[in-house]
């Protein structure tokens, strides 16, 4: 009990180390962030101006600038000093977390971020704000790359730790095999008297087990596991003995070995319980990951529609026209990273509420994109950008973990609760059902804002009409595919390990 209460203690220091470092790093890049537009503001009021024309206020602005940029060049200094001091303790409790935290602080000093601070305090007290800007801005982006060493710290240990349960789980289904086709032989050789050889299977099956107690102890994570096989190994050397003995004691054998059999049952449930747990921390990840992709291209959506919709209905001259198309290209860039995000991501064709957004979003940047950069900003455009505003929007809201969506629909996790039968379902999906109803949701919301738009427009195209009523077609398609597959997951399934 000590024992467990000590790793328990380490498992809690190394997440609370985890974390207080990683929300320093967070802190520095708002407070950076903060100063950098700060520093914009005050530039473009003091930019090209001489020292001695500047006025009270703004040199007092400018030596503000420059003193919060130095404290924060100092407290960056500080940060990487113990992220490197942290990692190298945390390297025998952690060496994945340990390893992040060293790429971290190393990247911080190769990237020279407390001194990038620095030059650009002495460059906002120079009034040289451009430079300033510049230098904030590569210490930014150094601080976020910072940051993804040590969020990719948890990926890569669940990484390995998945592929370590799932060896074990198989060596565990191998040993619960054997173990219960002993426990078969030895009631046949008691109802035969036969009982010669029931030894030497046995010696090689705790031989085996105890390699398992030994892989398992590898990881602290695994520590229960090797525990359950450890006195699954005890047991099978008790009966091993009483295999042995003079005269041979069937009974304390059977004993034993049923005993035996329970524990390694009870081992391959935690190992599957682990493995799970790992799987979805990295679904959680993964789905946080594609989140935030949905939520930066909503921004990039959103200013460029901003930036659009004063030339709605312009007449446009030369210049314009010029500037129109450009936001053309601009639009044919989100286009292609969604377009990209799709082709890489496998489990956005496996949901198919999320694939018809990824269609609908893919036509409505092509047709705004296509007229914008033939130099045409009519209401189309506007409907067109309108459309993806608001499909971006649903995606970023349907995968909003605070909604809990994993808590709903989740198949039985105890299925079999003894541990044994097949490899433990199947795996879960990086969208889960209740995210794709919130979409379809919100998507046949913009699809009634759609038809409400064209009805009120007095410049309708044909073809925009017949793609509302395809979009509504496409809507109650997957509405029923989407049925279909709820009903799957709040059917109890089959119990694992019937034929």
């Amino acid at each position: 009990m000590r024992e467990q209460l000590g790793r328990l203690a380490e498992m809690l220091d190394r997440g609370e180390d985890s974390w207080l470092v990683g929300r320093n790093l967070q802190r520095l890049v708002q407070q950076q962030r903060d100063l950098h537009a700060q520093t914009q503001r005050v530039g473009e009021q003091t930019m090209g101006k001489k020292a001695q024309d500047l006025t009270a206020q703004e040199r007092t602005d400018l030596q503000q600038i420059s003193e919060q940029q130095q404290r924060l060049a100092d407290a960056a200094r500080k940060a990487i000093d113990q992220l490197a001091q942290r990692g190298q303790q945390m390297e025998k409790v952690d060496a994945t977390q340990s390893q992040g935290m060293k790429q971290a602080a190393q990247r911080g000093r190769d990237q020279q971020v407390p001194e990038k601070m620095s030059q650009a305090a002495q460059a906002a007290k120079d009034n040289q704000t451009s430079t300033a800007q510049e230098e904030q801005q590569q210490a930014m982006d150094a601080l976020q790359q910072m940051l993804q060493d040590m969020n990719d710290a948890p990926k890569k240990r669940d990484e390995t730790l998945k592929r370590v349960l799932a060896d074990i789980i198989q060596s565990l289904d191998r040993l619960i095999r054997e173990q219960d086709a002993q426990i078969v032989a030895l009631a046949a050789a008691v109802e035969a008297s036969q009982f010669k050889g029931l030894d030497e299977p046995m010696i090689a099956l705790n031989k085996n087990t105890l390699d398992v107690a030994d892989k398992a102890r590898a990881d602290r994570q695994m520590a229960r596991i090797a525990e359950l096989v450890d006195k699954a190994g005890k047991n099978e050397d008790q009966a091993i003995a009483a295999l042995r003995s003079e005269p041979l004691d069937a009974g304390n054998a059977d004993k034993s070995e049923r005993e035996s059999l329970r524990l390694l049952k009870l081992a391959r449930a935690e190992a599957k319980k682990l493995h799970d747990d790992a799987a979805k921390r990295d679904n959680d990840r993964k789905r946080q990951e594609l989140r935030g992709f949905y939520r930066d291209t909503l921004e990039k959506q959103v200013a460029l529609k901003g930036e659009t919709d004063p030339l709605i209905g312009k007449a446009v001259d030369r210049r314009d026209r010029m500037m129109v198309r450009g936001l053309g290209e601009k639009q044919e860039g989100i286009r292609a990273t969604l377009a990209d995000l799709k082709a890489k991501t496998q489990e956005l064709a496996d949901a198919g509420v999320f694939d018809l957004a990824h269609a609908r979003l893919d036509a409505a940047a092509a047709a705004a994109s296509k007229k914008l950069r033939a130099g045409q900003a009519d209401h189309a455009v506007q409907r067109a950008q309108q459309s993806a505003v608001q499909i971006l929007k649903a995606l970023v809201e349907a995968l909003d973990d605070r909604a809990k969506q994993d808590d709903e629909f989740r198949e039985d996790a105890g299925g079999g609760g003894d541990g044994a039968g097949g490899g433990g379902g199947q795996k879960p999906p990086l969208i889960p059902p209740l995210a794709e109803l919130r979409l379809l949701r919100a998507m046949q919301q913009e699809a009634a804002d759609l038809t409400r738009s064209l009805d009120e427009s007095k410049d309708s195209p044909p073809d925009e009409l017949s793609g509302v009523g395809d979009l509504q077609r496409s809507l109650s398609d997957r509405a029923q595919d989407l049925m279909k597959k709820l009903q799957q997951h709040t059917t109890t399934p089959d119990r694992p390990g019937k034929d």
